[in-house]
């Protein structure tokens, strides 16, 4: 659901860029795609966060990847924290385009070009902090994670059978707390 989402927003605002008569590949401009990216990669390293980001982004695409509270409540700062800095390189963008356009003010080409990047980086990081950051972050938020083992006993009783009963007896649960817990019939 939350890619058709990310998908009917990115096509809503090409489809109206398009009625309008915008060339669509200046959406596509190199320079403004890598200062959103390298401000929210570098983000990931300097904090340490690239294995949080990527169980996070597993989080948020599967409903059968399970992350724990604590974990998920981390993953959700983390995205809103890179909403923020895409939010910020799309500015870093403008800045950096300016400074390109001032440095060539003779060649009304490289003008041109300067001016393309610096108007599209921040179209760049809000896209990406209000299609892609802030919803993963609401969506980890708000997911309701119970326990996983009885949410696949109610779901896969047959198939999990006796697996699931070794591993309970394995961990010190009886037969008898599975089923009070699960409200499910084991043996």
């Amino acid at each position: 659901m939350y890619l058709t989402g990310i998908a009917a927003f990115l096509l809503s605002f090409l489809l109206v860029f398009a009625l309008k008569g915008v060339n669509l590949t200046a959406f596509l401009n190199p320079a403004a795609l890598f200062a959103v990216l390298f401000l929210v990669i570098s983000t990931l390293i300097a904090t340490s966060n690239f294995k949080l980001f990527l169980r996070g982004v597993n989080a948020v695409l599967s409903r059968k990847y399970f992350l724990p509270e604590a974990d998920r409540q981390k993953a959700a700062e983390l995205f809103r924290l890179l909403s923020k800095v895409s939010i910020i390189a799309g500015v870093f963008g403008i800045l950096v385009g300016a400074i390109a356009m001032l440095g060539n003010m003779s060649d009304m080409e490289a003008m041109g070009h300067a001016l393309v990047a610096a108007l599209i980086a921040p179209l760049n990081g809000i896209i990406a902090a209000l299609a892609i950051f802030e919803p993963a972050a609401f969506i980890l938020r708000n997911r309701d994670e119970t326990d996983v083992v009885s949410k696949a006993v109610k779901v896969y009783p047959k198939a999990l059978g006796d697996k699931l009963l070794e591993l309970c007896y394995q961990s010190g649960l009886s037969a008898e707390e599975i089923e009070k817990a699960t409200e499910i019939e084991l043996r």
